[in-house]
């Protein structure tokens, strides 16, 4: 049976580039986030454009009836709006969570091949060494 074997460092670019591909999403998500807030923001402030005026108009003493109605059906389709941003907002925070998540994972297992790599390293090191001194108390013995 074949097996693929693969270096250490290859394995660590690859999750590397996994770990950035995580924070990429996740700057997506963000930035869709900010955009739905400020979409809500600019929802709310012309919904309380449109209640002010309503008051406003409401007090000046003539009242329009078809003005008032246009202005309670802008209304309700702004409340409307603000009910679908707020599904969109849950939506992205749930998708922010997740990606923080994917992206933590992905970290974890970029240190913990790093670890390892700098483990080996230090292996690696202690055997060179040692293969130094015995190859010293060799030379040594021999003369």
């Amino acid at each position: 049976m074949k097996s693929n074997r693969f270096s250490l460092e290859t394995v660590l670019q690859i999750r590397r580039r996994a770990r950035d591909t995580c924070q990429i999403r996740l700057a997506e998500v963000v930035n869709q986030l900010k955009t739905i807030e400020r979409e809500e923001f600019n929802l709310l402030a012309v919904q309380e454009e449109q209640s002010s005026y309503l008051r406003d108009i409401s007090l000046s003493g003539t009242i329009d009836p078809d003005q008032v109605a246009r202005c309670h059906v802008h209304l309700s389709r702004l409340v409307s709006s603000h009910r679908e941003i707020i599904g969109k907002l849950e939506e992205v925070r749930l998708a922010l969570f997740h990606s923080r998540q994917r992206l933590l994972e992905a970290d974890k297992q970029v240190k913990a091949l790093e670890k390892l790599k700098e483990k080996q390293l230090f292996e690696a090191a202690q055997s060179q060494s040692r293969r130094e001194v015995r190859e010293l108390e060799d030379v040594w013995s021999a003369i």
